[in-house]
């Protein structure tokens, strides 16, 4: 009977409840009292957060310097299902900066704030490294950076590369007075080959200091991260100077002696411009007035558009007749050309000594009978007076001889 009652009460199921709970609770009492002993931790790396500093750059335009990282390292003892809980990205460490006034170097110490679910009396913190913390307060400047840069490339034959322009042309910076004033310009590297044409990047840049030095941009603010970096390419020639010539007083192109100093300088400029340029004149020779040896100096005209590389802006001509021989004759043999109707004319020059030149043979050839001069009188119209009037020279029956410089005549004009 006692047995049979036994027997119900070890297999009722509320006997199974009963002994769950007691075990549960006998194995909850054994992890806390047994498995759940204190431990000692050591939590590395956990970053310090400055309290103020906002304010400290409003108002005193004050920054905390980012050169160095700012850790704390903590050695805790609690018990294990506790610290279990703690790790570095929910334990805070706060250093209050707010009453500094200036920069410098401060040694502050630093409040520890643990997570909300850690009961601060369930912990010990045995050690704290550092003990303090030492925080670099520096004046928080602007500068205006240069920009500087270098063409890494080519450019076809023909072709050259002009400085590189930039765009913006200056950066500005924001940051650490020390790091800051450390910048001497920004740099930047433009790579391409065989250009024929000007082109346009977007490119990066890094601060370099006077020694070429890199200076990181972290903890920099810049207006912009890029730079729109040109490199103009344009087309290079060599341009021939020259003078024009126009035959005269027995002279052609082939009896002159021309020299022209520099003969040649180099332009460049876009393709189109080029294209068609091969010589730039200087002048145009008349030949029946060069007399001996003529010495000139030019400015050398540039057309629009395009760069005189070579630097020269003068040019000096020399030109002189050789191989031809000049004799002088008295001719009387005047005549006056269209007169206006119902005007006459009269001469008061009746004789001129004209000055031929060609070859010799040639030259010995002529006879003042075959020289005229003559004076074209249209451009007086309906005026009367004594005038000086410019005549031209025909020699007859001779083209390899001609007069050389300029003649009048002296007219009377009436009616």
């Amino acid at each position: 009977m006692l047995r049979e009652r036994i027997n119900r009460i070890l297999t009722s199921k509320t006997f199974f409840v009963a002994f769950s709970i007691i075990a549960a609770v006998l194995l909850w009492f054994y992890v806390s009292s047994v498995e759940n002993k204190d431990e000692d931790v050591t939590i590395a790396n956990i970053p310090v957060t400055f309290i103020g500093q906002e304010d400290l750059f409003a108002t005193r335009s004050l920054i905390v310097s980012d050169n160095r990282e700012y850790t704390v390292t903590l050695r805790i003892m609690g018990k294990r299902n506790t610290v279990s809980k703690l790790s570095k990205s929910n334990i805070a460490i706060n250093v209050d900066i707010s009453d500094i006034k200036s920069a410098g170097t401060y040694t502050r110490l630093f409040s520890v704030v643990l997570p909300s679910n850690i009961n601060t009396s369930d912990v010990y913190i045995l050690s704290r490294t550092p003990e303090y913390i030492t925080v670099e307060i520096n004046k928080y400047i602007t500068r205006s950076i240069s920009i500087e840069g270098l063409f890494d490339g080519s450019v076809r034959d023909g072709y050259m590369a002009e400085p590189l322009i930039f765009e913006p042309a200056t950066i500005t910076v924001g940051g650490p007075e020390d790091v800051v004033s450390r910048i001497d310009h920004a740099w930047v590297i433009l790579e391409h080959d065989d250009l024929s044409e000007t082109i346009t990047q977007n490119l990066g840049y890094v601060f370099v200091d006077e020694n070429g030095n890199e200076v990181p941009l972290k903890g920099l603010d810049v207006d912009t991260p890029s730079v729109m970096v040109t490199l103009p390419v344009v087309r290079v020639k060599d341009v021939k100077l020259t003078v024009s010539l126009v035959p005269g007083g027995g002279a052609t192109e082939n009896d002159v002696e021309l020299s022209i100093s520099p003969e040649v300088i180099t332009l460049s400029g876009e393709d189109e411009i080029l294209e068609g340029l091969n010589e730039i004149v200087l002048d145009v020779y008349d030949l029946s007035l060069l007399t001996g040896r003529a010495t000139k100096k030019y400015n050398i005209p540039i057309p629009h558009g395009l760069t005189n590389l070579s630097g020269e802006t003068e040019a000096t001509v020399t030109a002189s007749i050789t191989g031809l021989y000049t004799k002088k004759l008295v001719v009387s043999n005047i005549k006056l050309a269209n007169v206006s109707e119902g005007y006459k004319a009269t001469p008061v020059t009746q004789f001129i000594e004209v000055t031929i030149r060609g070859p010799w043979e040639a030259v010995e050839a002529v006879k003042a009978s075959d020289i005229t001069v003559t004076a074209d009188l249209s451009d007086l119209g309906q005026t009367t007076g004594r005038y000086s009037v410019e005549a031209d020279i025909t020699i007859a029956g001779n083209d390899r001889v001609g007069a050389v410089g300029t003649y009048n005549v002296v007219v009377t004009l009436g009616t």
